[in-house]
């Protein structure tokens, strides 16, 4: 039934319950119509409100990551003292110079002083940039009868800048990618907070590692290309036996030996890598060249009596090569200013000094 308004305009409107001519059912119709209305109307508010609210879950669990993440780039602390490092640089040196002690005596007495082979050898070594032309040189013109010396300073320091330079790298499989990461890492240092800085490196080195091959045939790769250099060296030195049989010599005598230096060097890259937020840590050697400084360096070769009084002659000796790593640490010092750090050598590396070539 159709209600029309008192001046006939045909508009409709709702029946008045309380009009006399409505019959009872046409008034519950009524009501029911408003109710129903009513509940609509609610049904709709609650779903813009749960739709509010769900949107208002979505951002705060998108803030919740946000924050959760940010927590993980400024996380200052880490499990890792100095305490925790120095052992394993200790090991290193230890392992290299033991190692080289045990190959020079082994071959002392096959070093003839044969030539063929000896100047590509020593090439092959500058090549490699392990070892300068300077002492390379020196390699090859020198005796090498009766005393070791040489022959064991020339693997200690291969073995010494092996393990370096393994510290240093981002991806051991692709050494090619090497520079573009270094100057990546060093720019956020620049222009970042220590964590921020630390986190990077962290996440780039721990996925390089896991998008590689299995670490223990990086291991092993590496262990062959040390043994290889090794070999060089003894050739140089004028040792019989090609580079070749040299080189299966060597893996028969001192493969544990050498598997052991090769893994602690990848046990300091790990830890220093991807463990370490605090701080950044570095093994040091010194370069070929370098005015000696007793500061920052021991001359491992000198008379402890005339070591005293060489010391204080800064700037007057140089290094030929380092025979023992040191160690480094960099720490945010915020009271000097955004990004100013305080460096701290914590183990002195032990470099042979030129001047050491006279008295041979």
């Amino acid at each position: 039934m159709n209600w029309f308004n008192g001046d006939g305009g045909g508009q409709s409107r709702a029946p008045d319950p309380s009009s006399p001519t409505n019959s009872p059912c046409q008034c519950l119709q009524c009501e029911n119509q408003h109710l129903r209305a009513q509940v609509q109307g609610f049904e709709r508010a609650l779903a813009a409100k749960q739709d509010q609210m769900d949107k208002m879950t979505a951002l705060l669990e998108a803030r919740t990551v946000d924050l959760q993440a940010a927590r993980v780039f400024l996380h200052r602390a880490d499990n890792i003292a100095d305490s925790d490092v120095i052992p394993l640089v200790a090991t290193l040196n230890a392992l290299a110079y033991q190692t080289a002690a045990a190959i020079a005596d082994a071959h002392q007495d096959r070093r003839a002083g044969e030539k063929d082979g000896v100047a590509q050898a020593c090439e092959t070594l500058v090549k490699g940039g392990l070892l300068s032309k300077t002492f390379v040189d020196t390699l090859r013109r020198a005796k090498h009868d009766g005393e070791p010396f040489l022959v064991q300073v020339g693997i200690q320091a291969i073995m010494v800048a092996y393990a370096h330079r393994l510290s240093l790298a981002w991806d051991l499989w692709d050494r090619g990618t090497q520079k573009a990461y270094e100057e990546v890492y060093q720019s956020i240092r620049a222009h970042e907070p220590q964590p921020i800085s630390a986190q990077w490196r962290i996440l780039c080195r721990t996925h390089i590692r896991a998008l590689r091959k299995p670490e223990d045939r990086l291991c092993q790769r590496n262990e062959e290309e040390l043994t290889t250099q090794l070999a060089i060296v003894l050739r140089a030195c004028g040792v019989s036996d090609s580079t070749e049989e040299l080189h299966r010599e060597l893996q028969a005598a001192h493969a544990g030996a050498l598997r052991d230096f090769i893994r602690t060097a990848f046990d300091f890259r790990r830890v220093v890598g991807e463990e370490v937020v605090s701080r950044h840590m570095s093994l040091v050697s010194v370069t070929h060249g370098k005015d000696f400084d007793y500061k920052e360096m021991t001359d491992d070769w000198a008379d402890l009596r005339k070591r005293a009084r060489e010391e204080q002659e800064v700037g007057r000796q140089t290094v030929l090569c380092t025979t023992s790593l040191g160690l480094l640490r960099e720490i945010e010092d915020g009271a000097k200013g955004r990004n100013a750090r305080r460096v701290v050598l914590l183990v002195k590396p032990k470099v042979v000094l030129e001047s050491m070539l006279a008295s041979l």
